[in-house]
């Protein structure tokens, strides 16, 4: 009798230690993938807005819900990292991010800022992907460093063609802001590729470039000159701000030339909500600029993007919310591919590994040469009928 009650106490104690043991890390929680979010996430720009970094978050948190839903094996952890506009704050960040070992890292709204990450990180292995950070230096010799966007080479070339062939101007004014390292990029891109159709052309259209610098509040003097020059279309690929006091104080002096602008206006319901519908000067504006995706694509990924992203918040997702979920989805794809999600070589490997990706601003994305994809540019019509996509620029 006491054999056998040793027995049974030997056993039960066996399958006590059995159920109490803590499951293998697979069966509890499945792939981990630990990524940073380094975004002014607690900032306005220029104390004017911040929509954008906004949607940007928006994008990101919806691609984590729904490649977590397409992949019930992974779980993805985003460790948010916010700083402010000054690059100092950057800095201190990405110091946060390097000390917690985190291996990839989503972020750069600004060229500027993507600068300072790519700087920070690139040494230590780290991934990092800007989606909107479009200086081509960013990725240039960079294996750590990717985008998701278009290179700044790339958009400054085809608005100037855009320009020149399909708005016919009788003289161009540009306005070249010389303070950040986005804008100036595309200032000196526009002008060397505007330069260089008029040198060929036998009927040169003028061009009078205006330098300002970032916060620049009066542009009167540059409004009364291109009056003075007749200039039909002005060119700004500047930020918002820019566009906002120029327009407006361009209408206060009847001067209502057609605008040409970037991405760096922030998104289509922005500048409709902000000049279209002022009740004084709202009616004669119209602008052309370049946009990260089409609205009306109807692949399955930019209807389940669209689908999911409703579902989570209360408001449609802009142009900003899609190609930040795409530079998410890339990484995300990547890291969940590789057996080593946790060191940047193989993050970095599984990123140049993909082809033919679809997502909601490309319908077939994969890395160039420079970690730069090679992706359209759309082309919107905004006046005061609304919003009206033109064109695929290739």
């Amino acid at each position: 009798m006491t054999a056998w009650r040793n027995a049974l106490l030997s056993a039960t104690v066996t399958l006590l230690a059995a159920c109490l043991a803590p499951l293998p890390a697979a069966a509890n929680d499945g792939k981990i993938l630990n990524v940073g979010l380094v975004l002014r996430l607690d900032d306005k720009f220029n104390g004017q807005f911040n929509e954008t970094v906004s949607a940007m978050a928006e994008g990101i948190e919806t691609a984590r819900a729904l490649f977590e839903s397409l992949h019930p094996g992974v779980r993805i952890k985003l460790h948010r990292y916010p700083h402010g506009k000054d690059l100092e704050s950057v800095v201190a960040a990405a110091d946060r991010l390097i000390r917690d070992k985190i291996p990839a890292a989503i972020g750069g709204e600004l060229s500027e800022e993507a600068f300072v990450l790519r700087d920070k990180l690139g040494p230590r292995k780290i991934v990092f992907i800007t989606p909107t950070g479009s200086n081509p230096a960013i990725t240039e010799n960079q294996p750590y460093a990717f985008r998701a966007c278009f290179s700044d080479r790339f958009v400054a070339s085809g608005l100037a063609a855009f320009t020149i062939d399909r708005l016919k101007p009788r003289a161009v004014g540009l306005i070249h802001n010389v303070s950040s390292a986005y804008t100036d990029f595309l200032g000196r891109q526009f002008l060397e590729t505007f330069g260089e159709r008029m040198s060929k052309s036998a009927t040169p259209v003028p061009i009078y470039a205006e330098k300002v610098v970032r916060d620049t509040m009066d542009f009167g003097a540059s409004i009364r000159r291109f009056i003075e020059n007749r200039v039909t279309h002005v060119v700004m690929p500047t930020h918002q701000s820019d566009l906002l006091r120029f327009a407006l104080q361009a209408a206060d002096q009847g001067f209502f030339p057609v605008y040409v602008g970037s991405d760096g206006w922030g998104s289509n319901e922005q500048v409709l909500a902000k000049l279209v519908k002022h009740p004084a000067h709202g009616a004669k504006f119209m602008a052309f600029r370049n946009s990260y995706m089409n609205e009306n694509a109807d692949a399955k990924m930019a209807r389940m993007f669209r689908e999911r992203y409703e579902s989570m918040h209360t408001h449609r997702p802009t142009a900003w919310s899609a190609v930040a979920f795409d530079a998410a989805w890339v990484l995300f794809t990547a890291m969940e591919s590789t057996a080593e999600p946790r060191t940047g070589d193989s993050i970095r490997d599984a990123l140049l590994g993909i082809k033919g990706l679809q997502l909601v601003t490309s319908e077939s994305f994969s890395f160039g040469p420079d970690n730069s994809p090679r992706k359209d540019l759309h082309i919107y019509r905004l006046d005061k009928d609304g919003s009206h996509y033109e064109e695929a620029l290739r």
